[in-house]
């Protein structure tokens, strides 16, 4: 272990505790950094805070990373620390699109009210809501405001009666199928 670190009274339990963590996989995250003094790759565990280094090449930062992983755990166990369990990512070609929802009859009712004042399914509502809560719509409501008023203009103006999709895949201020 590297010289810096404390020892703790009951070194050899923690080595032992150690040793449990040599094949766990955490995930890598690897970056080039290039600079005017050279370029370098920095490597981290982001499951593991603070367990980042570099090297001058990929397998350097990735060898120096195994390094700097057994010296943070073994960091950890010796301040009497838990060690956190890997995460796995869910791979988004994992994920169906589709999700069962149960809640609250009067929430159902009320998103069931907002779809219609807008004109749009449920699904679409709940999408757009969704959306809006992740911050993956970036449309302002005072701009939905002025597209919804261009919408009425144009639907005046020219006699059109139902829908009017903007290219932007919005409807009313929601998503549109």
């Amino acid at each position: 272990m590297d010289e810096f670190i404390d020892k703790p009274h009951d070194e050899d339990a923690v080595m032992e505790e150690c040793k449990k963590y040599d094949q766990v996989d955490y995930p890598i995250k690897l970056n080039k950094i290039n600079e005017s003094t050279g370029d370098c790759w920095v490597a981290e565990h982001p499951d593991l805070p603070g367990c980042i280094t570099h090297g001058e090449t990929k397998q350097e930062a990735l060898t120096n990373l195994e390094d700097a992983k057994k010296g943070w755990i073994f960091s950890k166990l010796s301040g009497g620390e838990s060690i956190p369990e890997p995460r796995i990512e869910q791979d988004s070609r994992d994920a169906s699109g589709k999700i069962l929802l149960r809640m609250p009859k009067e929430l159902h009712y009320r998103i069931a009210q907002m779809a219609k004042t807008n004109s749009i399914s449920i699904n679409q509502e709940l999408l757009y809501l969704v959306s809006c809560a992740l911050g993956e719509v970036s449309v302002s409501e005072s701009l939905i405001g002025k597209l919804d008023d261009l919408k009425d203009l144009l639907r005046q103006s020219v006699g059109l009666k139902g829908h009017i999709k903007t290219k932007a895949g919005y409807n009313s201020g929601r998503f549109s199928d």
